[in-house]
């Protein structure tokens, strides 16, 4: 019976063992392609999105995710994080759904285009802004950004509606 008992240790040590050393991490983005671009023209031509910051965006990193634009930048002395994917009406922001919870809703109209802003407060911190137009889904995401300040929530949804309507196909 110690011979069963000691061989069922070691055989779960083992899987847990390989387990580990697979791969197999848990995290479904494990598997996701991302990695890091020279600048927006490369994401144009690689994924067909032409992503527009707002004019005072410095220290932008572009990066691919599969078929996810994603631009950190800061502006105005906030980092923000931009995703952008050519499919409509898709959450492309990365944040689970019940780590949001809506705030408030505005409708954007720019060029003919029209989409509505959904705004989230994020539950471990910031906020998110998601929209689609022409055709593409985009969030922005600012995580020191907060719903109950109301000048940090006006600043950001003034940035969000700049970002949108840059966007907007013209």
């Amino acid at each position: 019976m110690k011979t069963l008992k000691k061989f069922f240790a070691v055989s779960v040590a083992a899987a847990v063992i390989l387990l580990a050393f697979s791969g197999c991490t848990g995290n479904r983005e494990a598997n996701i392609d991302k990695y890091e671009v020279d600048s927006a023209n490369v994401i144009t031509t690689e994924l067909g999105i032409t992503p527009k910051l707002p004019s005072d965006a410095s220290d932008a990193k572009y990066y691919v995710i599969d078929t996810v634009a994603q631009i950190n930048y800061t502006a105005d002395g906030e980092s923000y994080v931009f995703r952008a994917q050519k499919v409509d009406g898709v959450d492309v922001s990365g944040i689970e759904a019940g780590d949001k919870q809506l705030k408030d809703t505005f409708d954007l109209v720019e060029n003919s285009e029209s989409a509505t802003i959904s705004f989230y407060e994020v539950k471990s911190g910031g906020l998110l802004a998601g929209w689609s137009i022409g055709g593409t889904s985009y969030s922005l995401f600012n995580s020191s950004a907060s719903a109950s300040d109301e000048l940090s929530y006006a600043t950001f949804a003034d940035v969000a509606d700049t970002v949108a309507g840059e966007n907007a196909p013209a």
